[in-house]
C-alpha cells in the first residue's frame, strides 16, 4: 500500500475532501444568512466570523483537490470563486 501525500491523494480521499468542502460551504451559507437576518448585532458579528472561518476552511481543502484533480483526470466540482464569492482575507 502506497503512502498518500498531499500531491498524491487517492480518489476516495479526494471524495471525502469534496464532501468536507460541501459541508463547509453549507455552513458558510447558513451562518451568512443567519448573520443577515438576526437583529442582535453582536450575534450577527459572531455568525459573520463563523461564516468566514467556514469559507476559509473550504478554500484550504479545495487546494488539495485542485493539486490532485489533473492527475486523476477528473474535474474538481467546486472551483473558486464559487466557494466564497467576495471573500476577503484578514492579514
Amino acid at each position: 500500500m502506497a503512502i498518500e501525500t498531499k500531491l498524491d491523494l487517492n480518489e476516495e480521499t479526494i471524495d471525502h475532501l469534496q464532501s468536507l468542502i460541501r459541508i463547509n460551504i453549507d455552513s458558510y451559507e447558513g451562518f451568512k444568512e443567519s448573520a443577515e437576518q438576526i437583529e442582535d448585532s453582536d450575534v450577527a458579528v459572531v455568525f459573520h466570523e463563523l461564516a468566514q472561518e467556514r469559507a476559509q476552511l473550504a478554500k484550504e481543502l479545495q487546494i488539495y483537490c485542485e493539486w490532485n484533480g489533473g492527475r486523476l483526470g477528473r474535474k474538481v466540482l467546486l472551483r473558486p470563486p464559487y466557494i466564497v464569492p467576495g471573500l476577503k482575507f484578514a492579514v
